[in-house]
């Protein structure tokens, strides 16, 4: 008799291993296609922008930092320091699910209502993730970088 956890654990080493290729070739050519969308230099001087692999075979992250607002002050009077937005892409402990999550930039002073927005889950290969000059992915990039920029302003920075 066969057990019963017996197809969720296939699920879940096959969606496991087509994480691992995408993210493998990801970290590889995200550097590359950020370079080719307009603006991105632009954004990397203002926030920096990393690719955060944490040596976790569940997870990868791109993300803007942190920086000073200059002279801007939150409600406590301490120097105001606003968060870079972030590309979520992780596998779920369970079932092999794969979720993009966008996260917005953020500060004490201002933000939007919403945590995050998940751009998709579901079942992928990693063909399907790795398309990433066509789309979604190269959507999901460009969300990244105009999540809230309109051209020549910056998010809570006068």
């Amino acid at each position: 008799m066969q057990s019963v956890f017996t197809d969720a654990r296939r699920k879940q080493s096959i969606a496991a291993t087509e994480f691992r290729q995408f993210r493998e070739r990801a970290i590889l050519e995200i550097p590359a296609i950020c370079g080719s969308l307009d603006r991105f230099a632009e954004l990397e001087r203002e926030f920096s922008f990393r690719i955060d692999e944490l040596d976790e075979q569940d997870h990868l992250q791109c993300s803007f930092g942190s920086r000073s607002m200059d002279d801007i002050r939150d409600f406590e009077g301490k120097l105001e320091i606003e968060k870079g937005p972030r590309l979520v892409y992780s596998l779920s402990r369970t079932g092999g699910l794969m979720m993009t999550d966008l996260f917005s930039a953020s500060s004490t002073l201002g933000g939007v209502s919403e945590d995050h927005v998940s751009l998709r889950i579901g079942s992928y290969s990693a063909y399907q993730l790795s398309a990433i000059k066509a789309p979604p992915n190269r959507h999901q990039a460009t969300s990244l970088l105009h999540l809230y920029l309109q051209p020549g302003d910056y998010p809570f920075h006068s």
